[in-house]
């Protein structure tokens, strides 16, 4: 298995940006290529999103020990990392990570948290199964930054 990269750009990045690289890449998929089978999406895509989940899962936690490295607190780190790839944070920011299916109104109200997780775990999939690792690190890079930020905001409160 390639690995993803430890260094991470992420705290350079301004609050809110896109993940444009991630958004580019799933421009060049078909819809069905990452919808779940009871939305129209290919037989398969189930099981490449249960191996996009892990695959997503690992790059954060590789990306997250490049970031602090061995000023890691593993109870923050599980944190974030949980917030990061959680099916309802995927869903909170689902427009921004699939904006090729944000305005499909027919698809729109059966997004549910399980639905966007799916949907983005299969697109994660697709691309190490095309090595394309670029589109991974760039919406790991952005999932995490925005769970700090929310970590951040929550921690102030």
């Amino acid at each position: 298995m390639a690995a993803f990269r430890t260094t991470s750009s992420l705290m350079k990045a301004a609050p809110g940006n896109f993940p444009e690289v991630w958004q580019r890449g799933l421009g060049q998929l078909f819809e069905n290529d990452i919808l779940p089978q009871s939305l129209g999406g290919k037989p398969g895509n189930k099981h490449l999103a249960w191996y996009g989940d892990k695959i997503l899962g690992l790059a954060a936690a590789t990306s997250l020990v490049g970031i602090f490295g061995k000023s890691l607190h593993r109870g923050v780190a599980t944190h974030i990392h949980s917030k990061a790839v959680s099916n309802s944070f995927m869903r909170e920011h689902f427009d921004v990570l699939v904006p090729i299916l944000a305005n499909a109104q027919d698809i729109q109200p059966k997004i549910t948290d399980d639905v966007a997780g799916t949907i983005i775990e299969t697109g994660v999939a697709r691309f190490y199964i095309q090595k394309k690792r670029a589109e991974i690190n760039n919406l790991v890079d952005w999932l995490l930054k925005q769970a700090i930020i929310d970590t951040i905001r929550y921690c102030k409160k």
